[in-house]
């Protein structure tokens, strides 16, 4: 199974493709929001985990999220979103349209990998 990351920071999506390896996932990856759409309508069937970046060209996370939650093939799949600060109107606003989780940068191999897990085991 796979876990989009979509994120403009090669480092990010390094450290999350990492973190997939862990737990045992491929990785798709994304630099912008249309990229990360375009995977996540090709893929839908594969990813289990979507991890996207709050700011990004062309679509952020936050746009990502609602697209996702309003396409019915989309819709199941966790997002864990990744944030400038913890106690932001970043965390609220990607909680109320639907992210498992967030998770702000910057942060651990060992955090991200814990919190991609807790997001994989709510899902089930």
């Amino acid at each position: 199974m796979r876990i989009l990351v979509a994120d403009d920071s090669n480092v990010i999506r390094q450290i999350v493709r990492g973190s997939a390896k862990v737990l045992g996932h491929e990785t798709l990856e994304a630099a912008t929001g249309q990229e990360a759409v375009r995977l996540l309508r090709a893929h839908h069937t594969s990813i289990v985990l979507a991890v996207l970046d709050w700011k990004m060209p062309r679509g952020g996370g936050l746009e990502i999220l609602r697209e996702m939650r309003s396409d019915e093939r989309l819709s199941k799949i966790p997002v864990l979103m990744l944030v400038t600060r913890r106690d932001s109107e970043e965390v609220a606003k990607a909680m109320a349209e639907g992210a498992t989780d967030c998770l702000a940068k910057p942060f651990s191999q060992q955090d991200l990998a814990t919190r991609m897990h807790e997001c994989l085991l709510n899902a089930a």
